[in-house]
């Protein structure tokens, strides 16, 4: 088969989705298929691979827009991986790629609106999937990842049933990497956490520390580097009270990570919501015990090798962790997961599933090529003369000069609470300080380029009064300024502080991880006894 994947790829960080669509890409290309995988940006993990048969045969094109051409005049398959994009261009990209190469279109389906919004605590609006949806027109295989996201799949992709055909794959491992890793059993408990996105459960984990610890080694792997200090402040407090140590591991290698793995004895997973899940998988495979919370789509992939406790319950958690710490005993656990822990396996299987469809034509042929606008950045936008921009503003001027008083007043009230010291790209918007109850609560966002260590809180004095949340998604910004790629660009602060330590003005502080510094002064809104938590 001649295949061509086509993925966004984000620099320099991890992504599940894509780690997936890359295991795909080495299955197939181990059974001897023709494998193009096409991306924006050459994958972080792509030397974890180095090893399989297949790795040197996967013709990696690197693309900044996309407008790419292959040698090939035909493709039996393009697989779209998508991402939660703001704009269709991606997508209609992928999609014409497909036309052109008169290829069967297939839509990697992680999850569904129907689905993730059934059980994340944070709902998401339904137009986040819509050029996901979108596809269908063209025809369309929707491999999902389980069959519990295939259900609910079959609910969601409704509206072109004649071009529509439904099946899933489980994505493979690196078993290779794993089986490579030799460590014998620590005292140690391993959680991956993401904590921008509030269905991942990291919290969770904070919060079911116990005398129970003593001894042992909490290990925290971020997978996208981000890491918020407030974090440390609560895990220094609450390590020196329980008597246990903490790690915080970014950015691994697969060979690093199975050995984080193998030398844990616990994982915790307090997820709200998987696609798929491949942390408990990677913890059977090395015999160390999960602990998770109870999805479907886990007791179809995990089956009984994880311990269970009721989604959302905190102290279910921390009982069972308890529970396992006191009777711990080492346990054999990878067999359980052979079919999914087994890279040969994965890769027979995703070549099952495509050789399914290859007679079956469900492409749509009424489907047209479509009409691309390639979203402009700021930066490149069109120049335009003095002359040309009077011409365009003069209507409006009449209007802007009536309402001018009314902007310098707005202007003036914001002065009145925000002093900028420097200017700098950090950004105030719901604030005040409570003088009864002395909450001090501030949310605001930043732009940066540099990767961000932490935000910090300080009052006039250059005395740190606490650490801000960072990395929350604002879509807003985002859409204002693209260019920055991302839409996790808000911090929000909200802590006690007493009046004397309030100091003349409170300094919103970015420090990122190169060292570099960013400030921003600011004087919050006085409230008295007006809190309400």
């Amino acid at each position: 088969m001649k295949i061509a994947i086509m993925s966004t790829m984000p620099p320099n960080t991890y992504s599940g989705g894509r780690y997936d669509a890359w295991t795909m890409a080495e299955g197939l290309a181990a059974r001897e298929n023709t494998v193009w995988f096409i991306t924006n940006n050459h994958p972080i993990f792509y030397d974890d691979f180095k090893e399989y048969e297949g790795h040197d045969q996967i013709r990696l094109v690197i693309t900044a827009d996309f407008q790419v051409d292959i040698y090939e005049d035909e493709l039996d398959y393009v697989v779209l991986v998508p991402n939660q994009d703001k704009t269709d261009y991606f997508y209609l990209m992928c999609r014409n790629f497909a036309r052109k190469k008169k290829a069967k279109l297939v839509l990697r389906n992680f999850e569904s609106p129907n689905w993730f919004n059934q059980y994340s605590p944070v709902h998401r609006d339904e137009k986040m999937w819509e050029f996901w949806k979108d596809t269908c027109n063209d025809g369309c295989l929707v491999l999902s990842n389980s069959k519990e996201s295939m259900k609910y799949a079959k609910e969601y992709y409704t509206e072109y049933p004649q071009y529509t055909r439904f099946d899933y794959w489980y994505p493979a491992i690196n078993s290779k990497a794993a089986d490579k890793v030799c460590a014998e059993k620590e005292k140690r408990i391993i959680s991956f956490v993401r904590f921008a996105d509030k269905h991942k459960g990291g919290e969770d984990i904070i919060d079911i520390a116990g005398e129970y610890l003593a001894g042992y080694t909490l290990v925290f792997v971020v997978g996208n580097g981000q890491w918020n200090a407030m974090y440390d402040y609560k895990l220094e407090f609450l390590s020196k009270k329980y008597d246990f140590q903490y790690e915080i591991r970014r950015r691994l290698s697969d060979e690093e990570k199975f050995k984080e793995i193998k030398k844990a004895r616990f994982m915790l997973f307090p997820s709200y919501f998987e696609g798929y899940g491949y942390p408990p998988v990677e913890a059977q495979y090395c015999n160390t015990i999960c602990i998770a919370y109870d999805l479907p789509v886990l007791r179809e992939t995990n089956k009984e090798g994880v311990i269970y406790c009721e989604r959302g319950n905190i102290l279910a958690m921390q009982e069972a962790l308890k529970a396992a710490v006191e009777n711990y005993e080492e346990k054999e656990l990878k067999t359980q997961i052979r079919e999914l822990g087994d890279f040969n396996l994965r890769a027979d299987a995703i070549c099952d599933v495509l050789k399914k469809y290859l007679q079956d034509d469900y492409r749509n042929p009424k489907a047209p090529y479509l009409r691309i606008v390639k979203p402009v950045l700021p930066e490149t936008k069109r120049k335009i003369s003095m002359i040309h921009q009077l011409k365009r503003i003069y209507p409006r001027f009449v209007r802007r000069c009536k309402e001018g008083m009314h902007v310098v007043y707005n202007k003036a009230l914001a002065v009145k609470r925000v002093v900028w010291l420097r200017k700098m790209p950090i950004h105030l918007g719901e604030n005040f300080y409570d003088r009864i109850t002395g909450r001090l609560y501030m949310k605001g966002w930043y732009l940066a380029w540099r990767e961000i260590d932490r935000v910090q809180i300080e009052n006039s004095h250059g005395t740190i009064i606490g650490y801000a949340v960072y990395g929350q998604k604002r879509s807003d910004v985002y859409e204002k300024y693209p260019q920055y790629g991302t839409m996790l660009l808000g911090w929000e602060y909200d802590g006690t502080v007493d009046a004397a330590d309030m100091g003349e003005f409170v300094r919103v502080r970015i420090v990122c991880s190169d060292g570099k510094l960013s400030w921003g002064d600011f004087l919050p809104e006085v409230r008295e006894g007006m809190d309400q938590r």
